[in-house]
Order: structure tokens, then sequence, then C-alpha cells
């Protein structure tokens, strides 16, 4: 019994630690997939999919972090996972400005797509980095 508690909490201990990791691969995956499978050239569509897909970001990691939003602790307010999720949703934000913005533009579709790549690439690299630094920290005792 005791060992069955003792897997439990490793691969417990593993989802937590890859858990904005994944979220963040997720969101840049479907951005990706937006840009490969789009069938108009429509920067309205465009602008609307990638809104889209970040209000899933952001739901997607209020479900992940239910248990920290519903018992709040000091250490996971200002916690390095906290910082990555909220420097994705300000990245996504400035994303969106600029898609909206670039709307009346010559050539917006070409240039939106363009960076959309370079933010889901930014995002992907932000993710990892911070997953680096905190991955080999222990969740559970």
């Amino acid at each position: 019994m005791k060992r069955i508690l003792t897997n439990y909490k490793k691969i417990k201990s593993l989802i937590l630690g890859i858990r904005t990791l994944f979220s963040a691969l997720l969101y840049a995956t479907l951005l990706f997939v937006i840009i490969l499978s789009s069938d108009s050239n429509s920067i309205e569509y465009l602008y609307l999919e990638v809104y889209n897909i970040t209000l899933l970001y952001i739901i997607m990691n209020m479900l992940l972090y239910t248990k920290d939003i519903l018992s709040p602790k000091t250490e996971h307010i200002f916690s390095k996972e906290f910082v990555e999720i909220l420097l994705v949703t300000v990245i996504s934000t400035i994303l969106i400005i600029s898609l909206f913005t670039l709307r009346n533009t010559n050539n917006a579709y070409i240039i939106s797509k363009i960076l959309i790549e370079v933010i889901a690439i930014l995002i992907v690299m932000i993710s990892f980095f911070i997953y680096k630094r905190i991955g080999k920290k222990p969740y559970l005792k």
C-alpha cells in the first residue's frame, strides 16, 4: 500500500510540474494549426480564432489550477507558474491588440500570420525556460 501511495505521489508531482508547460505547448500548437489550416484570407477570421484560443488557454489554466485558485496560499500567488501564466496571457493580449490594429493595413493577413508564428515560438521558449528553472522543484513531499 505504501508503494502505491509513493507512486501516486510521484505521478501527481510530475503532472503538477508539467501543467504550465502542457498548457503553453497546447496553446502554441493551436496557434500553429490556425495558421496552417486557414481556409480564407480574412484577417477578421484569424483575429477571432486567436481570441477564442486565448480564452481556451485561460479556461484551461483555470481548470488546471482549480485547487490553487480555490484555496490560495502565499507560495502559489507569487509562484513562477503564476508568473508564466500571467506572462503568456499578457503576450496573448498584445497579439490580439496587434491583430486588431493590423486589420486595415496592406498585407495584413501575411503580417498577422508571421506575428502569430513569432508569438507561438516565444510562448514555447518562455514556458520551456521556466519549466527548466522550476522542473526539479518537488511539489509534493
